[in-house]
């Protein structure tokens, strides 16, 4: 059940950073 629950919030987590990469462009991308 824990697991269940780690791994939706996993999913969640790596669809957020993406989502906001793709609209917002950090600095750091345009130093490398």
């Amino acid at each position: 059940m824990i697991d269940r629950i780690v791994h939706h919030a996993d999913v969640i987590s790596l669809k957020g950073t993406s989502y906001r990469m793709k609209n917002h462009q950090l600095p750091t991308t345009a130093e490398h």
